[in-house]
């Protein structure tokens, strides 16, 4: 993705009001391309839907995200020592990062909080003032003249906020485009913007770091070496994600709320985190790993031979689909299938599925499924198997018209 598109992505996400605290992470994640932030994508061929871009989205998504999830923490914890931190700074540690930050700085980092699909918040630094709490209801204004006791961005002289973050499992070349550097041996990837710099390293169990600072654009030389210290002190250590429970060899997962589905144990899972604008993606599991895209002909990622992947998207057009015209269902409610039969340089068949979220007449659960032979029978009986295993939950809603979104 090209540094034009990856600051415009993000200027109009700066430039969207931030709406209330979400009841969940994951109506905000599949309702973020709906809110207006994001340009227009083109159509890509059958069976898989548009893609605006990968990590860089993703990250945005967590940042804003971030928000919400680290409500509170406003003090400073005792820091962890380090006997080899040099003077003047602290050392941060987080399962799988650690690295040495300026004593000045408030760590602002909470663990046990929620997270989406495939990320992890590992760390929340802020410079000056702590950075506030994104408030779910009105507060009282404060009173003319009052000293702010938090910063809800980085205006001030002096302030910066720096998140930590790590995408678990993304799909494989899902890497940005952007200075290639090296950061704690490892490759790693640099953005620098007048108020923000970015560092994306690529771990050695796969996973994507993201270490992301902002600050006011008449801070940038001061801060740069700050930065410059911390990054050089970047150690990365092997973590991974519990592994599921695995239940008559299959493993169970939740990629939304009560929407679930089952999958044998052995696939590969990705969290691709990509939006469009129509739908956002949720999960891709497949029977063999996935390999990179290197080429125009092949979209995201290539499916290998003898091998199924079924992607999970989450996502609603201007108006509701006809659910009359719907011959099949997937987890009790009405699905519109579409086959695509002509075989590409990267599939045999694929098929999709649009099924209706009985919380909405618009949202739908979009599954799309790319096979490639040999053996396409057991590939298809293995799609059939997971999509018997779909479960829709029908809440009780209140008496009333239905809702449009």
């Amino acid at each position: 993705m090209s540094d034009d598109l990856e600051r415009r992505l993000r200027d109009s996400l700066r430039s969207a009001p931030l709406p209330r605290a979400p009841e969940t992470l994951a109506d905000y994640l599949v309702t973020l391309p709906q809110r207006g932030a994001l340009p227009t994508a083109s159509w890509r061929r059958a069976p898989r839907r548009p893609v605006l871009v990968g990590t860089a989205v993703f990250l945005v998504a967590l940042l804003v995200l971030g928000t919400f999830l680290f409500a509170g923490a406003t003090t400073r914890p005792v820091p962890t020592p380090s006997p080899s931190q040099p003077a003047g700074f602290r050392h941060f540690e987080a399962p799988g990062i650690a690295f040495d930050y300026p004593a000045s700085w408030i760590n602002q980092s909470v663990a046990g909080y929620p997270t989406p699909l495939g990320a992890r918040y590992a760390g929340l630094l802020a410079r000056g003032l702590p950075r506030c709490p994104h408030a779910s209801v009105a507060t009282p204004s404060p009173s003319p003249g009052s000293a702010p006791t938090c910063q809800d961005g980085v205006r001030d002289a002096g302030s910066l906020i720096l998140w930590v973050a790590q995408m678990t499992n993304p799909l494989p070349g899902d890497l940005p485009s952007t200075t290639p550097i090296t950061v704690a041996g490892r490759p790693a990837w640099f953005s620098k913007f007048p108020t923000e710099r970015r560092w994306t390293i690529s771990a050695a169990d796969g996973s994507l770091y993201f270490l992301d600072a902002s600050f006011p654009p008449q801070d940038e030389g001061s801060r740069q070496s700050e930065l410059d210290a911390l990054i050089a002190s970047v150690v990365l250590s092997d973590w991974r994600p519990s592994t599921p429970p695995v239940v008559n060899g299959r493993i169970h997962l939740e990629p939304l709320p009560g929407v679930s589905f089952d999958y044998p144990a052995g696939w590969a899972v990705y969290y691709s985190g990509d939006v469009s604008t129509m739908d956002s993606g949720l999960v891709i599991v497949s029977s063999r790993p996935l390999l990179a895209c290197k080429s125009a002909s092949c979209q995201r990622y290539v499916v290998p031979p003898g091998t199924i992947a079924i992607e999970f998207r989450v996502g609603g057009g201007p108006g509701a689909p006809n659910w009359s015209t719907a011959k099949e269902t997937v987890g009790g409610q009405p699905a519109i299938r579409q086959d695509f039969t002509i075989p590409t340089a990267d599939m045999d068949e694929g098929h999709s599925w649009s099924v209706r979220l009985a919380v909405s007449r618009r949202r739908t659960l979009g599954i799309y499924a790319s096979l490639r032979g040999p053996e396409l029978p057991a590939l298809r009986q293995q799609l059939d198997d997971v999509l018997n295993s779909v479960r829709i939950p029908v809440p009780d809603l209140p008496s009333g018209p239905p809702r449009t979104q």
